[in-house]
């Protein structure tokens, strides 16, 4: 486990960097698996869509919540079988902005 408790996947979109990438976390140090660039506007909703299954990543946004675009995949193995998640959203404004309205984490049977 890392210093702050879980190694873990990270998912960040980040609005000072126009940039999402995925990362994992290991003993606190945050390797980046995959990125793209993308432009968020403060004015905007988001709707953010993670699949994960085994050792696959799929990183969707949609800007109306029915139509999502595949910003990238990715592979890594390394919590094939459990993991921890952690989203970050990182907002350059004075007064940041950035909220979660919903939050849904589902596992397969």
């Amino acid at each position: 486990q890392s210093a702050n408790g879980v190694d873990r996947f990270q998912l960040t979109l980040n609005r000072a960097s126009n940039q999402i990438a995925l990362a994992r976390v290991d003993a606190g140090t945050p390797t980046t698996i995959a990125s793209a660039s993308y432009t968020v506007n403060g004015s905007t909703d988001y709707w953010l869509r993670w699949v994960m299954a085994g050792s696959r990543h799929e990183v969707l946004i949609s800007t109306d919540g029915a139509t999502f675009a595949s910003q990238f995949t990715a592979t890594d193995a390394a919590y094939a079988s459990q993991t921890a998640i952690g989203l970050f959203m990182i907002d350059d404004a004075v007064t940041p902005t950035c909220t979660v309205d919903d939050l849904l984490v589902w596992r397969a049977p």
